[in-house]
């Protein structure tokens, strides 16, 4: 799991891969989450277009429980991009309690035609 305090910036990266793409085509998106603690709200799962100037093709926000959970979504990759970064991040909402416990993100698949 990803442990957080409280005392993370507003906006964090958790986690970051880039990932091969083929111009053009529809990808579909899946993961499951959890969390324990408090503040769960404000993930986000982030495409963008690499390198990292590249625009944002998704964001699927997610509010993990604490029991597993599925979410999903998709993106369509313009021509010319072959290259995406898929990120996990935390944008803490306005006035919102920091999030203080364990995050956990598992089963996380990429495919394409969805």
């Amino acid at each position: 799991p990803i442990s957080m305090n409280g005392s993370e910036p507003d906006t964090v990266t958790l986690l970051s891969q880039l990932v091969e793409v083929q111009p053009g085509s529809r990808y579909a998106l899946r993961f499951t989450a959890m969390a324990t603690g408090v503040g769960a709200v404000g993930f986000h799962l982030v495409v963008r277009a690499a390198p990292a100037a590249g625009h944002e093709l998704a964001d699927i926000a997610f509010a993990p429980t604490r029991a597993w959970q599925r979410f999903s979504g998709q993106f369509r990759v313009p021509a010319g991009v072959s290259l995406v970064t898929v990120s996990f991040r935390y944008v803490r909402p306005f006035a919102a309690v920091p999030m203080s416990g364990d995050l956990g993100i598992s089963q996380v698949a990429m495919r394409a035609g969805d």
